[in-house]
């Protein structure tokens, strides 16, 4: 975990908002100042995402010169969240004391580390993916009843704030079945009522005509291709900088293409390889039916492509599936060449975990938040600037009366980050 604070201090020292998470739901929770501010909906995505309003919420309360601290420590606590249950909770996917290092490990500082979803809670729901994905093979039998009611609402958590978790509401089912234990049936009644509510939530926003047009769609073969072979196993291999440019410089031809899908298959090959030997066959299938699904939700519900903060869940996956590979293979040699493989993964996350855009992740030459609001409280400015820099992305604040509830409740003001769409200002 201080590894993990060290690679971008500025967002736990000074805080920050990024995107939507300020311009929206942080803008939403100052106009609505009661508990109205913990369920705002962008249904242009199609579904809740829980943790920002929470997050955003708490910040709303806090002085408004600190509060960005409030959404960066939350994240920071989620992704803590996720290292300890990969450490401490007993767990068929990571049976050994070095599987569990290794996944704490790779976690934070391995290729999954994009730099977009780095302590920020609008995306913070990719991080309660991988808390699903970990607490699908916990042995909950072994649970303390404190660490089982813990488990419980953070799948709820996880479950109301993004969709990476609800679809693995059938394979937690499925352990409810195969095992029949009050616990493992609580945990698959959590996910699957979360996920239903999802439901309900995507098909609201697409009758009423506000979810965005790029999403649940085919993309085509080609543009699939490129985004699994380039962005999920390019990324997963070698970090996100040799990713970017292999993308754009060798997939734009068919032999590029062909090529990055050739390297994909044989890294994909070698993973399923090594999966067949393990002991626990159930472990085996479930994270493959887990690839599968999650590989489908990515690619079709993503806005503009797969890359980015869309590879974090697959390439998380992947890792895991590595892990166990590398440490239950009953046959030395493939567990030595996943091991081997681990080894490089971890040398590529680290060779992008400090340099990889470090002015996203450090702040270089951008506005504080803190001397912003000094200025607004003067009444110099209405607009406050929010990551990511160069990008137009702002809170806009009425001015100064010494209360921030003036704001436009129905159109929380900002930018979307992909269709450029801006709110009209007070």
């Amino acid at each position: 975990m201080l590894v993990a604070a060290s690679r971008s201090p500025y967002v736990l020292v000074h805080g920050r908002f990024y995107a939507e998470e300020g311009s929206l739901h942080f803008a939403y929770a100052e106009a609505h100042p009661g508990w109205r501010g913990l369920f705002y909906l962008q249904t242009r995505t199609g579904y809740f995402n829980f943790i920002c309003d929470a997050a955003t919420f708490v910040a709303s309360k806090a002085p408004l010169a600190r509060a960005p601290l409030v959404t960066g420590w939350f994240s920071f606590a989620v992704l803590a969240a996720v290292v300890w249950i990969a450490l401490a909770w007993p767990s068929e996917l990571l049976p050994t004391a070095a599987s569990r290092v290794a996944a704490a490990a790779l976690v934070v500082v391995g290729t999954l580390a994009a730099p977009a979803v780095w302590l920020n809670s609008i995306t913070a729901h990719a991080y309660l993916g991988i808390l699903g994905i970990l607490m699908l093979f916990v042995d909950v039998t072994r649970l303390s009843r404190r660490s089982f009611l813990f488990g419980a609402a953070a799948l709820a958590v996880a479950g109301v704030s993004g969709v990476y978790t609800c679809l693995l509401a059938p394979f937690y089912c499925v352990r409810a079945v195969q095992e029949r234990s009050r616990r493992r049936i609580t945990y698959a009644v959590v996910v699957s009522v979360a996920a239903l509510i999802q439901f309900a939530i995507l098909l609201d926003a697409r009758s009423s005509g506000e979810f965005a047009s790029t999403k649940m769609r085919f993309s085509g073969l080609g543009l699939i291709l490129r985004d699994v072979a380039g962005w999920h196993f390019g990324t997963f291999v070698f970090g996100t900088h040799v990713a970017e440019s292999s993308v754009h410089s060798k997939v734009g031809s068919l032999g590029g293409l062909l090529a990055v899908s050739a390297f994909a298959a044989v890294i994909l090959l070698f993973i399923l390889v090594v999966l067949a030997t393990v002991p626990n066959v159930r472990v085996a299938g479930l994270l493959v039916g887990v690839l599968a699904i999650e590989e489908f939700l990515v690619n079709y519900g993503a806005l503009n492509g797969a890359g980015g903060r869309y590879a974090v869940v697959p390439i998380a996956i992947l890792t895991l599936m590595l892990i166990h590979g590398a440490t239950t293979s009953p046959y030395p040699w493939l567990a030595g060449a996943a091991t081997a493989l681990c080894a490089f993964v971890l040398a590529a996350g680290l060779a992008n975990f400090w340099t990889e855009k470090p002015t996203l992740l450090r702040c270089i030459d951008c506005p504080r938040w803190d001397q912003q609001v000094q200025q607004w409280q003067a009444g110099r400015t209405q607009q406050l600037t929010i990551w990511p820099y160069p990008s137009h992305w702002a809170v806009h604040l009425p001015r100064h009366t010494g209360s921030t509830s003036s704001v436009n409740p129905d159109c929380p003001a900002g930018r979307h980050a992909e269709d450029q769409v801006e709110c009209p200002l007070n």
